[in-house]
């Protein structure tokens, strides 16, 4: 029987990823369907083989290089496009290396669910495919610094146990942070959001640092819990920006911070000092946010 996979750019996927070869008549017809059912016996493959070439950056990087190149070809073959995917994807666990400073990953990468003891450092790496790290726990320090995040992010419920260090980061995509737990610092300075940002229910243990963040479309930080300074000077939001029911426990720094003219703070507590200075609106018109601001550092005056 022939393969029902077009022949160029399969045997080009399966040169790329040898470790294909023995599954890959096993695999054409469970990519016929979009949601293909996994095996087993290939994920252990596909994770050994990223194992072992991940001793390398550069060689990893040619090989991802390579696989992005590929990936324009076969766009409008979804059967094709879905084993792209699959050999693409990383699943990242207790064990794996941890350390993978300037990387690309062509496809997805997975550390739902894992839990990891060592030091993460994905500083300047390069993420084509969806970033989930639901329900992740980091045991020490996690570093995203000057990482780049072209499609969707999560760390919903995710726990850092150690410092998150995201500065100069770069989402291009969704991101979502509901619920995660930062037990220690979380520092985001700079990092640029071009897709809606979401901290619904966050919590902030120590210090979190948004200083200078770009924030394109929505940021929504309801009922996130800022139990230590928390730092919003000269960040930019470009679209509302909702902090309704959010509890800052300690400092509050906005100072210089542009603001949307429906950015809200309904019902937003602060327990100690707080920055509004020099803060602007990014729509010239008459808006609430000034009015807002004017009642929320005369409340606290009140409260002093």
């Amino acid at each position: 029987m022939g393969s029902i996979f077009p022949q160029d750019w399969s045997g080009d996927i399966a040169r790329l990823n040898p470790w294909l070869a023995p599954y890959l008549e096993q695999l054409e017809p469970v990519f016929a369907s979009p949601m293909p059912a996994r095996t087993f016996a290939v994920d252990c493959a596909r994770a050994e083989a990223a194992r072992r070439r991940m001793a390398s950056r550069s060689g990893w990087n040619a090989w991802a290089t390579t696989m992005l190149a590929v990936l324009p070809h076969i766009a409008d073959n979804a059967r094709l496009r879905r084993l792209w995917d699959y050999a693409a994807t990383v699943e990242l666990n207790a064990g794996d290396p941890l350390d993978i400073v300037g990387f690309i990953m062509p496809g997805a990468c997975r550390l739902a669910d894992a839990t990891l003891p060592d030091y993460f450092c994905a500083a300047h790496a390069d993420f084509h495919g969806a970033f989930d790290a639901r329900n992740a726990v980091f045991l020490r320090e996690a570093t995203f610094e000057c990482a780049t995040f072209h499609r969707e992010v999560a760390f919903d419920n995710a726990v850092f146990e150690d410092a998150g260090q995201f500065r100069q980061a770069r989402f291009l995509g969704p991101t979502s942070f509901r619920g995660v737990d930062f037990q220690k610092e979380a520092w985001f300075r700079r990092a640029a959001f071009s897709g809606p940002f979401d901290a619904t229910r966050a919590s902030f243990a120590s210090d979190a640092g948004f200083g200078e963040c770009r924030f394109h479309e929505t940021a929504d930080f309801s009922e996130a819990s800022f139990k230590d300074n928390a730092g919003f000077d000269n960040a930019v939001f470009e679209e509302p920006a909702r902090f309704c029911d959010a509890r800052f426990s300690r400092n509050a720094w906005f100072q210089g911070a542009q603001m949307d003219a429906a950015t809200t703070f309904d019902r937003a507590r602060f327990a100690a000092r707080i920055n509004f200075e020099g803060v602007g609106v990014m729509d010239p018109q008459p808006s609430p946010v000034a009015q807002m601001i004017a009642t929320i550092e005369t409340r606290w005056r009140a409260l002093g």
